[in-house]
């Protein structure tokens, strides 16, 4: 025996390392019930839809039987009973074998997509299956909207539609789950963002998918977004000791991967680079983190501008000009919108926003609309009254008469007027000062301001869509 050994052994971490693994353990076999059970449920789907199918396709052919056997004033009273049957489906003219049939359909169609993708990730094919999810959660729609509303149509108790909507449920969260996984192995940390969030929405008790979606906004470089969402496991006792190392592996690393350095051969790469800064961009403005959302907007501006310097006559051409110069001029708007959320910088909006106004290009005319807008509320918040009044009458020319967008407007420009004559009688100055802190935000850039994460909700207009494409 080698004393020297024994003396050297580390008896505490052997036992951490020992109830680690039965911790791994333990989560794993119960992640495999989980996954048993919603197997289970979907054969059983199945089988039920085939077995009602079938069943109606028998009550179908004995209608017609008896309607053959009868006389001819017989036959024509029992055919117009079937079509009155017929119309009994979800669509004009379909029996409840047909509904019955084509949920059967869907719901194989449903597993066969989601296993191919399935298969397709444990082959490192991460654009194939981001395809097949794609396509299964619009089956998943179709299904859903099929089963809506059909409980008393095709004569279907509760008990068997529960049945079907919870495999059609287990299906869509598996979908979601393998989509977000699979985004984060391509990096695109702004869909994967959004596919968790959509699972989390349906089933909040999957600390994976906490970590995921935490390890996105980690890598968009949005570290307090991603705490909040690390705190989640870090809180629960019944997280898995292996998340909760993941954990501390990624706080442990400081830096991220530094953008290399544009050169004159790098112009696709700088338009790349600022539409995936947009996109990240709008998925940390939905969360309410406006400032991190305007430094991420303003470093996309800054990458099209050099983009745009460094393109030659050749080259633009490729780059789809109108595509990037709409990109540019949404992100204008939303930092416009992240300083009026804010409260703050609002020499910083009316600089965003004129760069939309005053380009020599034709512009967008709801983006060119969204800018004056929000130029005007600005100027007014800085105290220049007649700068704004000038937006918002330039605005005013810009909607449709009689439209809900002129009335909004003129609405705006007569508060205008009040702040201004409110101001002028309680300071007696000029239009120099400074307007009211407290005047609300309306219009397309609505919601109360606040600080970065710590204000109320946006409505969905304020984002200019500077993350599409």
């Amino acid at each position: 025996t080698d004393f020297a050994k024994w003396d050297k052994f580390d008896v505490e971490k052997e036992v951490e390392q020992i109830d680690a693994r039965e911790d791994q353990e333990a989560w794993e076999r119960q992640e495999r019930v989980a996954w048993l059970g919603d197997r289970r449920n979907e054969a059983e789907a199945l089988a039920l839809a085939e077995d009602a199918a079938s069943r109606e396709r028998s009550r179908a052919r004995v209608a017609a039987l008896r309607a053959r056997g009868r006389g001819r004033g017989s036959r024509r009273a029992a055919s117009g009973g079937v079509e009155a049957t017929a119309q009994e489906g979800t669509l004009p003219g379909a029996t409840p074998s047909d509904f019955f049939e084509g949920l059967r359909v869907n719901l194989q169609a449903v597993y066969a997509l989601r296993d191919t993708a399935e298969e397709c990730m444990v082959a490192q094919g991460f654009g194939d299956a981001r395809s097949k999810f794609q396509e299964a959660l619009r089956l998943v729609a179709d299904t859903e909207q099929l089963l809506d509303g059909e409980t008393q149509a095709v004569g279907m108790d509760e008990e068997q539609m529960s049945k079907y909507k919870q495999a059609v449920h287990s299906a869509r969260l598996a979908i979601l789950f393998g989509a977000g996984k699979c985004q984060m192995q391509d990096e695109l940390y702004p869909e994967a963002s959004e596919s968790l969030k959509a699972f989390l929405l349906l089933h909040e008790d999957t600390f994976e998918a906490w970590f995921l979606r935490g390890a996105a906004f980690y890598h968009m470089r949005a570290p307090v977004i991603a705490d909040l969402h690390w705190r989640r496991i870090e809180e629960s006792p019944k997280a898995p000791n292996a998340l909760r190392q993941a954990v501390a592996e990624l706080r442990g690393k400081t830096t991220h991967k530094e953008d290399p350095p544009a050169t004159s051969q790098d112009v696709v790469w700088l338009a790349r680079r600022a539409t995936s800064l947009a996109k990240e961009a709008l998925v940390i403005f939905r969360e309410q983190f406006y400032k991190t959302a305007q430094n991420k907007f303003v470093a996309a501006v800054a990458h099209l501008d050099r983009a745009r310097t460094m393109a030659n006559a050749h080259t633009l051409p490729l780059l789809s000009e109108g595509h990037l110069e709409h990109l540019r001029q949404s992100a204008c708007v939303n930092i416009a919108a992240c300083c009026l959320l804010r409260q703050c910088e609002y020499m910083v909006a009316v600089e965003y926003c004129s760069r939309v106004c005053d380009t020599p290009v034709p512009p967008n005319k709801e983006l060119h609309l969204k800018a004056l807008l929000r130029r005007a509320e600005a100027r007014k918040r800085l105290g220049d009254f007649r700068g704004g009044r000038n937006d918002l009458q330039a605005a005013a020319l810009q909607c449709p008469p009689g439209s809900s967008e002129l009335t909004q407007v003129q609405n705006r420009l007569e508060h205008l007027e009040f702040t201004s004559r409110q101001f002028l009688e309680t300071e007696g100055g000029g239009e120099e000062g400074l307007a009211d802190e407290d005047a609300d935000l309306r219009g397309p850039s609505s919601g109360g301001g606040g600080s970065d994460g710590n204000s109320s909700s946006p409505r969905q207009d304020d984002a200019a869509g500077g993350g599409r494409g």
